[in-house]
């Protein structure tokens, strides 16, 4: 059984990363720039793929685990307690991958890698990573299971990704902005904020409506084989 549920895991995190590659990555490179306060578009369509092979690498890296370790703490614990357990392992590998990644999508210089002082810019904006992974993945997958049972996997994902990036957006906008160093620049408008938030409440609901579809039917073929 073990071998089962780290099987459907790995092809899980395979296919998830590439939806989220494809489908994702674009929209959160767009996301990554309007928080730092780019607004034109010409530029924030032309560099919209910056970065997607650290992407693709981070979500095959992470997503197994994820959803492994929600499997493992959803028989014991309800549905939003199993996303927070899940969401402070998931910050704890992400942070130096996610930290590349939106230095990349930013346009943002990398930090050293010398030195005590370059280990410790990759640890920056991290207590704010945590914080977006544990509200954001504890009413993901709480808001998941409820919605589950009164309609299908694709609208129950894609509200439970809208409903988890509003209430974890506002540590997203921190962290970006900690992360690239955005005191040092002006900060984005309250309008292009909006809009970077409406640009994610899309990106939640297209990627995870596609991503959860695709877990609910693995779940369902390993409880028919089992």
């Amino acid at each position: 059984m073990m071998t089962d549920v780290h099987a459907s895991s790995c092809v899980l995190g395979g296919g998830t990363a590439a939806l989220q590659t494809l489908l994702g990555h674009p929209l959160e490179t767009i996301k990554v720039r309007l928080q730092r306060g780019t607004t034109d578009w010409r530029v924030l369509s032309r560099h919209a793929y910056t970065g997607w092979r650290v992407a693709f690498l981070t979500q095959l890296c992470v997503h197994p685990v994820f959803f492994a370790c929600y499997r493992h703490c959803r028989s014991d614990s309800p549905p939003w307690l199993s996303g927070a357990v899940t969401g402070c392992v998931t910050a704890l590998l992400l942070q130096p991958i996610e930290l590349r990644k939106t230095l990349l999508q930013s346009g943002s210089p990398l930090p050293s890698t010398r030195g005590w002082h370059g280990l410790v810019g990759w640890t920056r904006g991290w207590p704010l990573l945590l914080s977006r992974e544990v509200v954001g993945t504890a009413c993901y997958w709480d808001v998941f299971e409820r919605s589950g049972a009164v309609t299908n996997a694709w609208a129950a994902g894609a509200l439970a990704g809208v409903c988890s990036w509003l209430v974890s957006y506002p540590m997203d906008v921190w962290k970006t902005q900690t992360q690239t160093n955005a005191h040092q620049t002006p900060r984005a408008s309250f309008a292009t904020q909006c809009c970077a938030l409406g640009v994610t409440l899309v990106r939640a609901a297209v990627v995870n409506g596609s991503t959860l579809s695709l877990y609910d039917a693995t779940t369902e073929a390993l409880h028919c084989v089992q």
